[in-house]
C-alpha cells in the first residue's frame, strides 16, 4: 500500500528532478564556450584598429514588422588592423554585444563611441587573428546562464537528496 501511495509523488518528482538537470545541463553547455572564449580573450594580444564602420542600423525580423516600421537595431560596426604585416577586419565589439538587438538609443551610443575613422584597440586571438573583438572579456550573459544552470542543476539534486530522505525515512 506504501508503493502506491508513494508512485504520484515519485513521477511528480522525477519529472521534476529531469527537468531541473537536463535544462542545468543545457544552459551549462550552452554558456561554456562563449565563457571560454571571454576567459581567453582576456589574454589576447592588442593591436591598433582603424574604425571603417560604426552605425546603427535598424533590423526588421519579420515582414509583418517591416510593413508596420517597426524594427530592431543593431550595431554594425567593422574595424582594420594589422597582425605580422598581414591585414584583418573585424565586427565584434564584445561577446557581450554581439548580434545583440538594442534600442534605437543604445545602438546609436554605441555607434559614437567609435565612430568611423577612429583609432580603437583590437584584442585579437593569436591562434586565429579572425577572431577579433575591442572589449575583451567574460560575457555577462554567458556568465548569467552559466550561474543559472548550476543553479538549476543544484536544486535537481536538492530534491534528489530530499526525496532519498524522505525515502529512507519513511521506510524506517
Amino acid at each position: 500500500m506504501k508503493r502506491l501511495r508513494w508512485l504520484p509523488l515519485f513521477v511528480l518528482f522525477s519529472l521534476l528532478l529531469v527537468a531541473l538537470l537536463g535544462a542545468g545541463g543545457w544552459l551549462l553547455k550552452r554558456q561554456t564556450p562563449e565563457i571560454w572564449e571571454g576567459w581567453r580573450s582576456l589574454s589576447w594580444p592588442a593591436a591598433t584598429a582603424r574604425v571603417e564602420r560604426s552605425v546603427a542600423i535598424r533590423k526588421y525580423r519579420a515582414a509583418i514588422a517591416k510593413q508596420s516600421g517597426q524594427g530592431t537595431h543593431v550595431l554594425e560596426l567593422r574595424y582594420a588592423f594589422e597582425v605580422a604585416g598581414k591585414a584583418y577586419v573585424g565586427g565584434r565589439r564584445s561577446l557581450d554585444w554581439e548580434g545583440k538587438v538594442l534600442s534605437a538609443a543604445s545602438a546609436e551610443k554605441l555607434a559614437q563611441r567609435s565612430p568611423a575613422g577612429s583609432e580603437v584597440t583590437a584584442y585579437y586571438d593569436p591562434a586565429d587573428p579572425t577572431r577579433s573583438l575591442l572589449e575583451p572579456g567574460v560575457p555577462i550573459d554567458g556568465a548569467l546562464g552559466a550561474v543559472l544552470g548550476l543553479l538549476l542543476i543544484a536544486g535537481g539534486l536538492a530534491l534528489l537528496l530530499l526525496v532519498v530522505r524522505m525515502r529512507v525515512r519513511d521506510t524506517a
